[in-house]
């Protein structure tokens, strides 16, 4: 594998992490004020197509329909935009993962709580801290609502890069059952 594109998904923020084989690291975060249209657009624009492509799924027993609604829109544009690549010669691998999968493995959570004493959004920028990940901005620079909104899109940066240090350390054939299948559409588990 020479490129990992993993993209965390969120309503109002999202973050996406490429990582090359080199081992360097790219990331892209969503700013506060764009549209995710917008978002999308400019990961795949950015970079181009990814060998792999790991996008965190809808949480099971989510129970704010608003919020459930706007995830699936979400991830619904990100499968449109790379779906021509999964279908064509590229035969790009899509894989939506649960996020509980790759946060139990990463050591940040057991899919319902923090496994840390520090708030979930804290440990995971700890975790992603010591694996080599940097925030793409200080957000103690800001005040009010925009240092609240710096902040959450710094979390969501590092569990894109937890999720691609996950995808980089794991064997992806065990989670064939994650892989999206452009003729069938997502995968049903």
């Amino acid at each position: 594998m020479t490129s990992l594109l993993a993209i965390d998904l969120a309503p109002r923020f999202s973050a996406a992490i490429l990582r090359a084989e080199s081992g360097r690291w790219y990331s892209i975060v969503s700013p506060y004020d764009s549209s995710p249209e917008r978002f999308v657009r400019k990961v795949r624009d950015a970079w181009g197509v990814p060998d792999v492509l790991l996008v965190e799924d809808v949480p099971p027993g989510m129970k704010n329909t608003s919020v459930m609604k706007a995830q699936y829109q979400m991830q619904g544009r990100v499968l449109e935009a790379f779906d021509p690549y999964a279908q064509g010669p590229e035969h790009v691998p899509i894989y939506l993962i649960r996020p509980h999968t790759w946060q139990k493995a990463m050591g940040v959570s057991d899919g319902r709580k923090s496994l840390n004493t520090k708030p979930y959004k804290e440990a995971s920028q700890e975790t992603a801290g010591e694996r080599g990940w940097t925030a793409p901005f200080d957000y103690t620079e800001y005040h009010g609502k925009e240092r609240q909104e710096r902040r959450k899109s710094c979390g969501d940066s590092a569990d894109a890069y937890l999720l691609s240090e996950w995808g980089l350390g794991t064997d992806l054939t065990h989670f064939e059952k994650f892989l999206y299948h452009p003729s069938a559409g997502p995968p049903h588990l």
